[in-house]
């Protein structure tokens, strides 16, 4: 059974450490204000840049939008897509 520690600290990990399909972590996508689709490139890559799965794209992208409005903060800077 995977426990909500566990579940953080994996994610915390893979952010931190693991480039996944993409040409850096995560992590540095955000602190290199790469924007959102630098983290969809970092964690996704192929899977939704140059045309691919564009519907899947823009789901996570107005999901996004939605968390932030929710917050009460906009986008800022960086690119929001791939």
């Amino acid at each position: 059974m995977i426990t909500p520690a566990v579940a953080r600290k994996t994610t915390l990990w893979f952010r931190d450490s693991q480039k996944g399909a993409g040409a850096m972590t995560p992590h540095d996508a955000v602190v290199n204000d790469k924007g959102f689709g630098g983290t969809i490139r970092s964690i996704n890559g192929d899977l939704e840049r140059n045309g691919r799965n564009p519907d899947e794209r823009n789901d996570r992208i107005n999901l996004f939008k939605r968390f932030l409005c929710v917050l009460g903060t906009n986008v800022g800077g960086g690119d929001i897509s791939c």
